[in-house]
């Protein structure tokens, strides 16, 4: 893997191409919780504000009200679901620090589809395997300009998804992936683009914690003010939030609880 670790991934902008602001500097926090967040977006609302995360994994844990083990699932399902169209019936998952000459942490999963091996087995191309498939489809699905803008940050990105082991049956099958590329589902399905996440039927990254009034209102913020993210392949995030154009807009809940 050639990406160094801090170096940007990805961008995601809310609300549409952002013209690039020349004025006053940026108010600049480092993000703590969600009170917090809405806090400053509204104390904020007619100034550039960038938010720093350490962990974009930890950040929209916190808007969501789930368990850092539960968004990383979550990211995963929407991940295989979005790649290859099929539902998936069992997920687990598992963080690895890096260590030795691997400078990379790693999420190893192992997933169970709701798909028939032999028929998709069948219809693959002469001398293409399954693994090659499952893994170039979960690489084309990656949320942002992380595909487009592969070259030259990541110049072997096919080493940032490896996929070890298919099973028969359903398919069930099991690999690797760098944790920055799960940070970036994390933060489409999280606080990035909805639009990424397009089940019709109850979608998983979305089942829990997603309803309380403070992340429904950051998001809808977020969203109204065209924010913009950028995410580093370690882990940290970048929020820029530019202000709000409504010089009429007030806001009820300035004062959190």
């Amino acid at each position: 893997m050639d990406a160094r670790p801090g170096q940007p991934l990805s961008g995601i902008t809310e609300g549409g191409t952002h013209e690039v602001d020349s004025g006053p500097l940026p108010v600049k926090i480092s993000f703590q919780s969600k009170q917090q967040l809405l806090q400053a977006l509204c104390e904020h609302r007619f100034e550039t504000l960038e938010v720093q995360a350490n962990d974009m994994v930890d950040m929209v844990s916190e808007l969501r009200g789930v368990s850092r083990g539960e968004m990383l699932q979550a990211a995963v399902i929407a991940w295989f679901h979005r790649a290859l169209g099929f539902q998936v019936l069992e997920v687990e998952c598992h963080e690895q620090l890096h260590s030795g000459d691997d400078p990379w942490d790693l999420l190893l999963f192992k997933v169970r589809l709701e798909a028939d091996h032999t028929k998709e087995v069948n219809g693959l191309p002469p001398g293409q395997e399954l693994t090659t498939r499952v893994r170039d489809a979960l690489i084309g699905a990656l949320p942002g300009n992380f595909v487009a803008n592969k070259e030259p940050q990541c110049s072997s990105v096919d080493q940032m998804v490896q996929i070890s082991w298919v099973k028969n049956g359903s398919i069930e099958l099991g690999g690797v992936a760098a944790l920055g590329l799960i940070v970036l589902i994390v933060m489409a399905i999280g606080v990035g683009s909805s639009r990424w996440c397009d089940f019709t039927n109850g979608c998983p990254c979305f089942s829990r914690g997603s309803r309380s009034s403070e992340y429904t209102r950051a998001l809808q913020e977020l969203r109204e003010r065209g924010a913009e993210f950028t995410v580093a392949s370690d882990g940290r995030a970048t929020l820029r939030v530019p202000p709000n154009k409504n010089t009429r807009w007030s806001c009820e809940h300035c004062i959190i609880n």
